[in-house]
């Protein structure tokens, strides 16, 4: 009687607590993937499929990520009117600055990769892959010499295995922020009914 309840319910409080630690570890997997992905102007799910498709290549996210920042620099700095190696590169390649800015961001990487296939010989794909996303080229250049349909057979391999969606990262990220003001306003709350008790701990400690 009462102590099969009791067992349901402190079962139940058990489920209770998993559920909502991986609901909160998914968040914050999400809010991660989200504001990664804002900040090369990519959505959640283009990010996850070029990050997933050159892990399945040996790179790791980290060494990803930081070749897409790059490669947003270098196309930001062609289209303010910078010359010098990014531009010749894309020049190398065929490809405008307008070119790769329209594409959504696998189709950016597989294009790339689908020229830089094309150059005469390993030194000079080298020199372009340099040029354009720095030491992380170097990193990337067995991916890129594939060619582009490489990495969009891998994108389609990641995106078949499952996809955390725009929507759910969206969402992630708001409860995210969520959290985070709510964090700082209980500080608030805290610091305006400790700070009058401060001046009395002190006088006490004079004594």
């Amino acid at each position: 009687g009462a102590l099969a309840a009791a067992a349901s319910v402190a079962a139940l409080a058990v489920a209770y607590a998993a559920t909502a630690k991986a609901a909160l570890d998914l968040a914050a997997k999400a809010d991660k993937i989200a504001k990664s992905a804002a900040a090369v102007g990519a959505s959640a799910e283009e990010w996850q499929k070029v990050v997933g498709a050159f892990e399945l290549g040996g790179l790791s996210a980290e060494q990803t990520e930081m070749a897409i920042k790059k490669l947003g620099l270098r196309i930001g700095q062609v289209a303010a009117g910078a010359g010098g190696p990014s531009a010749d590169a894309f020049a190398k390649l065929g490809l405008t600055w307008q070119d790769l800015e329209a594409l959504p961001l696998p189709e950016r990487m597989a294009t790339i990769a689908d020229r830089v296939k094309d150059l005469g010989s390993a030194t000079e794909r080298a020199a372009v892959l340099n040029a354009i996303f720095e030491e992380s080229g170097i990193q990337m250049a067995g991916a890129f010499a594939k060619g582009g349909d490489a990495i969009r057979d891998a994108a389609q391999q990641i995106e078949d295995a499952g996809l955390i969606s725009d929507k759910v990262a969206r969402q992630s990220e708001d409860m995210s922020d969520a959290v985070t003001l709510a964090k700082r306003a209980f500080d608030g709350l805290k610091t305006e009914a400790l700070a009058p008790i401060i001046p009395m701990i002190t006088e006490v400690a004079r004594l």
